[in-house]
């Protein structure tokens, strides 16, 4: 009884959606270790990835339905829903080219540079403020992860990966506060993953418009069928995911989503050594005794920003 007694009191002092949240961390990152294995597989095109993974997408949209009341927004929210899913979609195309520089854990770990823009965005649009300690969570995420991306350190030197996630994590940023900024209005939170799953599917379709794209769509088709389970799998764990952070979004801040989210790269190491060491999975992860310590202790760190953000 006492047990019980004491898990109950520690329940009642933690944010019961800020614990929630953290399985969008947990999923993402299986997500991301099969990005990884994918452009391993030999998808080197990152429009073509995201086309395919974009369709495959289709297959759970329907299941929001049974979770939920779909209804139907003013023309103006309309609108902010497909500039989501642009953003949405954008963010990942320099993502996959990343992914063919360095790690995956890293790689992810870099959308930390895009929190900068979320804090000033949430200050302009959204008026959340935020402590000094909480400032100084969010530039312990920042620095941890341009430390994880250095490779030299005689001439100081980043790799290509980095300028190529700081695109990213802007579009990233981006699509995070308008997507709070379009929940906070709609007040649905099934609208907010429902729309822009939608127009996610049929946005990808204007690449039929290059003779280039749509030749590579029809090469890598086979391709596609030969790792359609991979494709599914993670869709699955991405749809749970964007189903479990859309749901506590009202809840949390913009800043506060954010910084759970830097800690998916903790959860791609672990998922990685396990799957390379266990199971001889390959996988783009470098997981040398020398190189699990570095990622550890920059993870750590930012794993302390993170509670300095949120909590």
């Amino acid at each position: 009884m006492m047990k019980l007694y004491g898990f109950s009191l520690i329940m009642e002092n933690l944010n019961f959606w800020i614990v929630i949240s953290f399985c969008y961390p947990m999923l993402f990152g299986a997500n991301n270790i099969i990005n990884g294995i994918l452009v391993n597989r030999g998808f080197r095109n990152p429009f073509v990835l995201t086309f395919y993974k974009s369709i495959t997408n289709v297959l759970f949209v329907p299941l929001l339905f049974i979770l939920g009341e779909v209804s139907f927004p003013s023309y103006w929210l309309l609108v902010l829903y497909f500039i989501v899913a642009l953003f949405d979609l954008g963010y990942l195309v320099p993502y996959y080219v990343a992914l063919k520089h360095i790690d995956t854990s890293i790689v992810t770990a870099l959308f930390a540079l895009g929190r900068v823009v979320i804090l000033v965005l949430s200050y302009v649009f959204l008026d959340e403020r935020l402590s000094f300690v909480q400032y100084l969570g969010f530039m312990i995420i920042i620095l941890s992860s341009i430390f994880l991306s250095i490779t030299s350190y005689k001439n100081i030197t980043l790799n290509k990966a980095f300028y190529l996630m700081v695109l990213s994590s802007f579009m990233h940023s981006l699509f995070l506060v308008l997507e709070k900024y379009v929940i906070n209005k709609d007040g649905n939170w099934v609208n907010m993953v429902f729309y822009p799953s939608v127009f996610s599917m049929i946005i990808p379709f204007v690449l039929f418009f290059s003779v280039k794209q749509r030749r590579e769509i029809g090469f890598n088709f086979a391709l596609f069928k030969g790792n359609i389970k991979l494709f599914i799998m993670m869709e699955i764990f991405s749809f749970i995911a964007l189903c479990t952070i859309t749901f506590v979004l009202p809840y949390i801040s913009v800043e506060a989503k954010a910084a759970i989210s830097s800690t998916t790269p903790i959860f791609v190491l672990i998922i990685g050594v396990i799957l390379g060491k266990c199971f001889n999975v390959k996988i783009l992860e470098n997981i040398t005794k020398k190189e699990v310590i570095k990622k550890v202790a920059m993870f750590l760190l930012i794993g302390v920003g993170t509670y300095l953000v949120v909590m």
